[in-house]
């Protein structure tokens, strides 16, 4: 469901993985700027987000270094000793957001190569199926694809200096948990009123933690035919400020109310009943200015249209 870069207008992918490896493995090769010093650390970082028909997703995303660039023109997939990251017991299953892979390596002397994809043998490769999308129709594909994005090669004086972390202050993946429950006894138009659905920053498709909202929206409508809702989509001050240098950001709030449209529709609830509006920043529900208060904000709200 990733439709933007994590910075700048491109991206990437490849398959890390197929079912009983129907599909070869790919991999992506890039020669760094310099040579890598022998016994130097290095910090080893970039970003995945799971292609959205990926039927499965993995956790043997890695990344391997060679004085000596690979060449290879058959369907094999490469077994080589990786050790970026030390640890693999994350599977990377996010269809919305960019996450952090990264981890240390020290140098052998004189690398020159880096190839990121799955070096794994097939029985050994760590994957757990993934739930198709609310509201996506096309067949998902029997494979684990990942889109790439921001990989860095740095040098490094200790390995507490490489994390991920910066994603979530500058791209987070956060989403404002909605605790409690719809109060019992309200129904239709009372019940519609209190919905309101949350996102994780530059997301546009509903989550699936906020189905049980949608399901109750859906309830209120179904309840009671005779009144329209508004859904008012806005964005939080990160995202805003970002639409100046990312035109493709510009309808984001608009198409946050859309994908909840779309859950509604899909589920029966006539099209003629559901407007739809994006807001910007100015209306914030919380403006403490933290990832907390700025999660609140980043929401479709809706209004009852009689």
């Amino acid at each position: 469901m990733i439709n933007h870069a994590l910075s700048g207008a491109n991206y990437t992918g490849i398959r890390w993985w197929s079912y009983q490896n129907k599909e070869p493995r790919t991999y992506l090769q890039t020669q760094l700027k310099y040579k890598m010093k022998k016994d130097s650390l290095y910090c080893v970082r970039f970003y995945v987000s799971l292609a959205d028909l990926s039927k499965y997703a993995t956790g043997e995303l890695g990344a391997y270094f060679s004085k000596d660039k690979i060449e290879k023109d058959d369907a094999l997939s490469l077994t080589y000793e990786v050790t970026v990251p030390s640890v693999r017991t994350k599977v990377y299953s996010d269809l919305f957001s960019w996450q952090g892979v990264c981890g240390t390596y020290q140098s052998k002397g004189n690398e020159e190569w880096m190839i990121l994809g799955n070096f794994a043998a097939t029985e050994k490769t760590m994957n757990e199926k993934v739930k198709r999308p609310r509201g996506e129709t096309r067949p998902q594909v029997f494979s684990a694809y990942y889109f790439i994005d921001n990989v860095e090669v740095y040098a490094v004086k200790n390995r507490t200096s490489c994390s991920c972390e910066q994603l979530k202050d500058a791209e987070s993946e956060y989403i404002f948990s909605r605790k409690g429950v719809t109060p019992p006894g309200i129904k239709g138009p009372e019940k519609a009123d209190v919905q309101v659905f949350y996102f994780k920053r530059f997301q546009k498709s509903v989550d699936p933690s906020m189905e049980p909202w949608v399901t109750n929206l859906i309830e209120a409508m179904k309840e009671n035919t005779t009144f329209k809702i508004e859904l008012i989509g806005h964005f939080d001050s990160v995202e805003m400020d970002r639409t100046r240098v990312r035109p493709d950001l510009v309808d984001l709030s608009k198409e946050r109310a859309e994908s909840v449209k779309e859950a509604l529709v899909e589920a029966g609830i006539d099209a003629a009943r559901v407007l739809i509006v994006g807001k910007d920043a100015s209306e914030p529900a919380d403006d403490s200015n933290t990832e907390v208060g700025m999660s609140k904000n980043r929401r479709v709200e809706v209004a009852i249209k009689k």
